[in-house]
């Protein structure tokens, strides 16, 4: 690769698992808001069964998700270890010239850092910040401990609790093979702690990808099958209480204690509830930034916005999220450390109001602050 003096951002998307078609509509955001002037790009798609491709081809292919059938712009590669020929990993891009009997020839890319906008399991609960942390590579957003700490929602409330002050939804959560022991049981527990309606989720899954809000004990839409259908994303389910009230969002960047912290968002969903197709697909929802409360109260969710993110042990950014209940009463309700990106997604548009910055500049001090960990 020629040099340039540019930083080399390897820039992921896609991945192995519910959230694929979110993380390419999040990238095709951000792919159009990397500053040219600082950073080359090198674009890496994800399959859903987990092969990695360099794509050359246009971002809007990404967004529609036709990327996938552009074999033209497609070139599988690879990530390998320093060595004593290489003082660095580096990408390697994969031809078809034959260099030996063995073997295919590769052009070796240098990367600086790693952009993973890739949502969910095998993206932002720690797989590929171990990737990069193996690897030696920066790579923006939390490192492997936060980045863990913020996907798990029983290890993120377990953490979070011990914070002075802060309110939390009553929950209960078990595994797969305890339900298979002890239906009967564990369904009891929850209508008696939770009451109905009470929202049922997989422990490890973002974008509200199998939550079920259930109202009703039996039937197709019953706490039983809502548990059955869960378990289809995730080996460990957490049932949680209704919360009636305003949902809210801060924006946090920054490494350690040296953080931004957005005024509150507030979310109407105008829907049953904030769920995938209201995020991404239909966007029903109405947004107000700022959100429409009293500046106390305001102050008091920033507050705990930055002692959550230091809490779970967040770093670079993400994205903490509020329900706002009667006498102003705030419950936190979860935090992601690779919230979504899309043209409709809160987190850009909370930093960007937030600090009077534009999109691009957003995205660059997110790839700056990987750099100065």
């Amino acid at each position: 690769m020629e040099k340039t003096g540019k930083i080399t951002v390897l820039c992921l998307f896609g991945g192995n698992s519910t959230e694929y078609e979110v993380s390419c509509r999040s990238f095709n955001s951000v792919a159009g808001n990397i500053d040219e002037e600082k950073f080359n790009t090198v674009k890496v798609g994800i399959t859903k069964s987990g092969e990695w491709n360099i794509y050359t081809g246009s971002n809007e292919n990404i967004r529609d998700l036709s990327w996938i059938n552009d074999s033209e712009n497609l070139f599988p590669c690879a990530i390998i270890p320093r060595s004593k020929t290489n003082k660095k990993a580096c990408l390697c891009k994969f031809t078809n010239k034959k260099i030996n009997m063995d073997g295919e020839s590769f052009d070796k890319i240098n990367i600086d850092v790693i952009l993973p906008i890739v949502h969910g399991a095998n993206g932002e609960d720690g797989s590929i910040q171990g990737l990069a942390k193996m690897y030696e590579i920066p790579c923006a957003g939390s490192d492997i401990i936060g980045s863990v700490c913020s996907f798990d929602k029983v290890i993120m409330k377990v953490l979070c609790a011990e914070i002075d002050g802060i309110n939390m939804a009553n929950y209960i959560a078990f595994k797969k093979y305890e339900f298979d022991k002890y239906p009967e049981e564990i369904i009891g527990r929850a209508i008696e702690k939770l009451k109905f309606p009470m929202f049922i989720k997989p422990a490890n899954a973002g974008s509200s990808v199998g939550i079920f809000k259930v109202k009703e004990q039996d039937g197709k839409n019953g706490v039983r099958q809502a548990i059955l259908d869960a378990f289809t994303y995730d080996s460990k389910i957490i049932i949680e209480e209704n919360i009636n009230g305003k949902e809210i969002e801060v924006a946090v960047i920054g490494n350690d204690d040296n953080l931004i912290v957005s005024c509150p968002g507030e979310i109407k969903p105008n829907a049953e509830f904030y769920d995938y197709d209201t995020k991404y697909i239909t966007d029903t929802s109405e947004k107000f930034i700022p959100a429409e409360i009293e500046e106390e109260t305001s102050e008091k969710i920033r507050e705990l916005a930055k002692k959550v993110y230091m809490t779970v042990g967040a770093g670079g950014f993400s994205r903490v999220d509020f329900f706002l209940g009667e006498n102003n009463k705030i419950y936190f309700n979860e935090t992601n450390s690779i919230p979504g990106f899309t043209d409709i997604s809160m987190f850009a548009k909370l930093m960007m109001y937030n600090e009077n910055i534009t999109y691009k500049e957003v995205v660059t001090q997110i790839i700056e602050l990987a750099l100065e960990k």
